[in-house]
């Protein structure tokens, strides 16, 4: 369970975050990306506050990134939409997106 947790990371630090099984360090750094809401208090990366505007949201997630270590997916979803779904949080023109990466087989394959 994670309580009155405070962090703070200057620029160019390496941090890294240890503690028992439960403890709540994937709430944290899901609540600190985005993917969870905080039951109380706020997250504020490079002086934005997350959830506070679009334009400091647009901010921050061109800041971060995210990989937790079970990554979801919805089933029946192409490697398309996935990209698709996923540069539409950074703001990412589909179409652009699509000419970068191809027209790779994988593209229409459902994961």
């Amino acid at each position: 369970m994670l309580r009155h947790a405070s962090l703070e990371v200057a620029t160019g630090e390496l941090v890294s975050v240890l503690a028992p099984n439960g403890a709540g360090k994937t709430t944290m750094l899901g609540v600190m990306a985005g993917v969870l809401e905080p039951q109380q208090g706020h997250v504020q990366i490079d002086g934005l506050r997350r959830r506070a505007s679009e334009e400091d949201e647009a901010a921050i997630r061109r800041r971060l990134a995210f990989l937790p270590d079970r990554p979801w997916s919805p089933k029946n979803r192409t490697g398309r939409e996935f990209l698709v779904q996923v540069g539409r949080l950074y703001e990412v023109d589909d179409d652009r997106l699509m000419d970068h990466v191809g027209g790779h087989p994988f593209a229409l394959r459902s994961a």
